[in-house]
């Protein structure tokens, strides 16, 4: 395709925190068997959860500095942790990922959901150029080891199936959000 022959560029939103309610659902695949979806951003309470873009440590990665997305429950902000939602590890997946909690409609139904800090991070802050690109790409992948701790907004972009496949770009599929 000709959008291949350029160099794409990325588009960061002018944006330093947003709440998590207001995200579009880039979900794809909300009907595969392995990676099921019950709920949507719109899902989630209004105001409770908040990213921001940077200020954050990074556990996994604490000598980058305060340079990481993090995420701020503001219902549990004045306890202990100051309402940090910290990212986990969980198997298999060796992607950080952040548990996001919340209760959806009237008939109260849990919303109990590990959140990709990757894909969260680039559905707040990163604009996808063409409705195609439905997997968040590292940038430093080649460069770094472990890249896939690092899920700060200048690291990450939005790519293609194709990319993914043939290798031009490792991806991390940005619709895998459970």
């Amino acid at each position: 395709m000709q959008m291949d022959l350029w160099p794409e560029e990325i588009k960061i939103r002018d944006a330093d925190r947003v709440d998590l309610s207001t995200l579009k659902d880039l979900n794809i695949n909300k009907n595969n068997f392995v990676n099921r979806k019950n709920w949507e951003f719109k899902d989630l309470p209004k105001g409770k959860y908040f990213i921001y873009k940077t200020g954050g440590i990074n556990p996994y990665l604490p000598d980058a500095g305060p340079i990481f997305p993090y995420v701020i429950n503001t219902i549990t902000i004045n306890r202990k942790n100051g309402g940090f939602v910290s990212p986990c590890l969980t198997r298999p997946i060796k992607y950080p990922r952040w548990n996001i909690k919340g209760i959806r409609g009237t008939q109260g139904t849990n919303i109990n959901a590990l959140v990709s800090c990757h894909v969260l991070v680039a559905t707040a802050f990163i604009e996808q150029e063409f409705p195609t690109q439905t997997y968040v790409c590292h940038i430093n992948e080649s460069t770094v080891n472990n890249y896939h701790l690092w899920f700060n907004v200048e690291n990450l972009k939005w790519g293609t199936p194709s990319q993914n496949n043939s290798g031009v770009a490792k991806t991390h599929k940005g619709s895998v959000i459970e």
